[in-house]
This record gives structure tokens, sequence and C-alpha cells, in this order.
């Protein structure tokens, strides 16, 4: 399985005025490298909580048609999924909604029916394709204010830590990150 970002999220959670404004910089010197610290502490909140902030439209490739599929991103957008794969006849086909259920729970989970295409080219790689969105919204004030205070946090340490060598003692990521992730973060069943 492979999944890959089909369109990127628009904004970041946090703009770089409000980052500056919690970092209490006055100055423009650092904007840019302020504006690199957001990406970067939002892909870590994302990596470690296993959420997607910004709404970002994912496709998901399998082999084959599973009973059931995780959406590895979450939270899921309702009534955005699409399901394609590789037919015998070299085309590409179009699952029907009614042939496979949604579950929005935590982690969101499609069910197939049962019967599934007996089209599918089995000789091809990834020709099962699941294309979703996932996250909050396209604004930054949809994602939770404590998502948000997260990357704020992590900006914060990325911008006081960023000397590659620490004169006296390593830090750790800020607990309240840890505690934050730890609360939106997915629980995976297994």
């Amino acid at each position: 399985m492979a999944t890959k970002v089909i369109t990127p999220a628009a904004n970041e959670p946090i703009s770089t005025a409000e980052a500056k404004e919690y970092l209490r910089v006055t100055h423009t010197d650092d904007d840019t490298l302020i504006g690199r610290l957001i990406t970067a502490a939002r892909e870590y909140v994302e990596n470690q909580s296993k959420l997607t902030l910004q709404t970002t439209v994912f496709a998901d490739y399998l082999q084959d048609f599973p009973d059931e599929y995780i959406l590895e991103k979450a939270p899921y957008i309702a009534d955005s999924v699409t399901i394609t794969y590789t037919n015998t006849s070299a085309g590409t086909s179009t699952l029907a909604a009614a042939e496979y259920q949604i579950d929005q729970s935590n982690p969101p989970t499609i069910s197939f029916d049962g019967t599934m295409p007996t089209t599918i080219d089995d000789d091809v790689v990834d020709n099962v394709k699941i294309q979703y969105s996932a996250g909050y919204g396209v604004a930054g004030s949809t994602v939770p204010e404590a998502l948000r205070t997260a990357v704020m946090l992590m900006v914060a340490h990325f911008y006081d830590m960023r000397s590659p060598v620490v004169p006296v003692a390593m830090h750790e990521v800020p607990i309240g990150v840890r505690n934050i992730m730890d609360s939106f973060g997915r629980r995976l069943i297994k």
C-alpha cells in the first residue's frame, strides 16, 4: 500500500503573524525562517498524532480490495471518497458508493460488501485507488485550538533550539505538545 498527496493543504494551521506574536518577535528578519518552522511543526504534529490538520486530498493505492480498509489519514471528510480500479480491459472503473460502507469512527474505515468486481486486473500493481479528503478544514481557525497550540509550541521549540549544537543540555519536545497530541491521536485497533 502506498499513500500519495494529490492536493496539499492550501494553508498552515497558524500564520506567520500568529507565530511571531507567540515568539514575541517584532522584526521581519526571521519571517521566512518562521514560515518554514511552522511547516516543520505542523508536519511533526501530524506525524506524531496521525492526524491531518488542514484539508488535504490523499490517494491510497492497494493491490486488491480488502474486506475492510482503514483510511490512513484522519479526520476523514464525509462524502469525499472515490474508489477506482484497473479493469481487465486496461481501463479505469469507479466502484459505486452502494458497494461499500464508511465508518467514521476512530480510525475511519471502509467496509466492502463482499461482491467485489470480477473485472479487476490482478496483474496491475496498485490497481485499486481510494481517493479521499482528510483534515479539519481549509482555514487555520477550523483546526482544534489545542492542536494549533501544539504547532505553536513546536515552532517555539524549533526557533529556540535552531543551533546544530546544544551547548549545555538536550531539550526534549515540550511535554504539553506530547499531551495534546496524545489526546487527539488515533487509536488503531488491531
